[in-house]
């Protein structure tokens, strides 16, 4: 007769449970931490904007697009037309041409053309609002 030996399984011990225990939990824990790093990471940073033109070249621009050659530009279009630059840039701008006499800044006389869009986007010179550009040259092309 063959003799058999039988296998025991022992009862694991406190030390075994408590590891098998921490063990789950660490797995719990670093896939948590996975999906917050996930919902945390920043998207990629969208790609840098072009260089702004200068701006007599976007005074150009904005000519064109008002389907004006000479003449007067509204403040406010010139404004919406340079969306990038700070409105306090483009009154320094706007006040350099003036100093350099290549437009001329001027106020509406008239309350009707004065809407509150047109008010709010005023330059102010000496105090005073000013509403539309005329260029010097009869064309904006020479500025």
């Amino acid at each position: 007769m063959a003799s058999r030996t039988r296998k025991t399984q022992t009862a694991p011990t406190d030390d075994q449970i408590t590891i098998a225990i921490l063990k789950d939990r660490i797995d719990a824990l670093e896939a948590e931490n996975a999906a917050l790093r996930e919902a945390l990471t920043l998207p990629a940073a969208p790609p840098a904007p072009p260089a702004p033109k200068n701006f007599a070249s976007r005074l150009r621009d904005i000519a064109r697009t008002c389907e004006q050659s000479g003449g007067s530009l509204r403040i406010v279009d010139i404004k919406a037309g340079c969306p990038d630059m700070d409105t306090a840039d483009v009154d320094r701008y706007l006040i350099a041409l003036q100093k350099a006499e290549k437009i001329v800044l001027y106020s509406y006389t008239a309350p009707w053309f004065v809407t509150p869009e047109v008010k709010a986007a005023a330059t102010m010179v000496a105090g005073e609002p000013r509403h539309t550009v005329y260029s010097k040259s009869s064309s904006w092309n020479n500025l």
